[in-house]
């Protein structure tokens, strides 16, 4: 259980923050969420407390969203584009970053996290940004293996990363900087994608896709690709 001296605590040092951030029990049920938060979600405090995404308006995303909140409780930290939207359907992008909250015998109790809105020209802007590039200030993980168990018989490891940024409309440039390896094996893994799956093209690659089930996915293509069309080069 969460001591409450500790959510005060985060109560008072977080508060005013301008991103969201909030505290979740090992059930990823909320136990604290500051002003920006619930602006974000357009909500009150009662509306939120003690509840799961599982029971919000969101609902469609809540398993995407436990996945990360499982993850931070094994104490792996990283970056996660999370697809949103607000009460009246919006949709929206989220980079969120969580963090175990352990006791002094350094047993997981629940789960820090921090999430920043984006609009997707915002989205971007920080991706395609050169310090971003360089310096790996955007670098973002997917949860495939939970998510999509399925196709890992299918794809490589490789493979499933490379379609996730493909999927987002992330240039092969943006994906190899993600990923930390060469344009050229970006290429040589969408080749092999378009050789399993009988593809001649990249839209007939995104077709066959969202035909196979990667539909959550398809969603941040939607928001981005306009953007990615008018803002990077190939």
């Amino acid at each position: 259980m969460i001591p409450q001296s500790l959510i005060l605590q985060m109560k008072n040092i977080f508060e005013f923050s301008p991103n969201a951030v909030y505290i979740k029990d090992q059930d990823f049920r909320f136990l604290y969420i500051n002003q920006a938060g619930l602006n974000d979600l357009n909500l009150r405090e009662d509306e939120v407390i003690h509840l799961s995404d599982s029971e919000m308006y969101y609902s469609q995303y809540a398993e995407y969203y436990n996945a990360h909140d499982e993850e931070a409780i094994r104490g792996n930290v990283y970056y996660q584009l999370d697809p949103c939207c607000t009460t009246i359907g919006t949709p929206l992008l989220g980079l969120a970053q969580k963090f175990p909250l352990k006791d002094e015998s350094g047993h997981t109790y629940g789960i820090l996290g921090f999430t920043q809105l984006l609009t997707p020209k915002q989205l971007m802007d920080e991706a395609l940004s050169k310090k971003a590039l360089f310096e790996n200030k955007f670098k973002v993980r997917a949860n495939l293996k939970s998510l999509f168990p399925q196709f890992q018989s299918e794809l490589s490891d490789r493979e499933m990363e490379v379609i996730y940024y493909f999927l987002q409309g992330m240039s092969r440039k943006v994906t190899a900087s993600m990923l930390h390896i060469s344009e050229r094996t970006v290429i040589f893994h969408l080749n092999n994608i378009k050789d399993k799956w009988e593809c001649s093209s990249k839209q007939a690659t995104f077709n066959k896709a969202v035909e196979k089930g990667w539909v959550k996915f398809s969603t941040l293509w939607n928001l981005i690709s306009q953007e990615t069309e008018n803002n990077t080069n190939e």
